[in-house]
């Protein structure tokens, strides 16, 4: 075979290797957060990059309609956050050279 056909096809094979190491890291991470450790209102799950479950206790609907909408987002932004701290520490584990390029 020819040379540059060689490096270009060892080029794609790591390329894949780096794509399936962040696609199971995609899969690994999960985010969670919850507006208290011990008697939460609302909590979040994010998985896969997504909204996975959000919970809320009855008591937390008794609240104004602005601080439900201001708990709620910081909420979702919070477990989004944790989400993506999760998915760059199985990057690194993985051995992606730079998880901070994703």
């Amino acid at each position: 075979m020819h040379h540059n056909l060689l490096e270009i096809l060892a080029s794609v094979d790591e390329i894949e290797a780096v794509d399936a190491m962040r696609r199971e890291a995609f899969d690994m991470a999960v985010g969670v957060f919850t507006n208290d450790a011990v008697d939460a209102e609302v909590g979040v799950l994010v998985w896969r990059g997504k909204v996975a479950q959000i919970q809320i206790a009855d008591r937390f609907c008794q609240r104004d309609l602005a601080t439900v909408d201001a708990m709620l987002n910081v909420a979702i932004i919070q477990a989004y956050e944790a989400w993506y701290r999760d998915y760059l520490t199985h990057l690194n584990r993985n051995g992606t050279a730079d998880a901070r390029q994703v």
